[in-house]
């Protein structure tokens, strides 16, 4: 069944008729990389299209959400990689940004 639910998920978010999920300001933080060092903070980012977001802790679950535009989502924490700043973010519990502030 929640192959089923994925699959539907995934079609309707590549035609574009569902996008992410609004991002509460009482979001609080998810599971990050392990091998990534955080550094806490809270607030909005504007996240660019084609940011990703993952169901549950990080590298668990299949993508579910894909941006479609930039939009500005609530923030956890950020850390250093090879292409700059990487941001994560949580929706209510449920979703893990994954992708690159502008």
């Amino acid at each position: 069944m929640k192959n089923y639910v994925r699959a539907a998920v995934a079609l309707l978010v590549a035609t574009g008729a569902i996008v992410a999920p609004s991002v509460p300001a009482n979001a609080s933080p998810n599971s990050f990389p392990p091998s990534c060092p955080m550094h806490y903070e809270t607030g909005q980012k504007k996240f660019v299209k084609g940011a990703k977001a993952h169901t549950g802790p990080y590298g668990a679950n299949p993508v579910v959400w894909v941006l479609t535009r930039d939009e500005y989502l609530w923030v956890t924490g950020w850390c250093k990689n090879e292409k700059g700043n990487r941001w994560w973010g949580l929706s209510g519990g449920n979703y893990v940004w994954d992708g690159y502030a502008a």
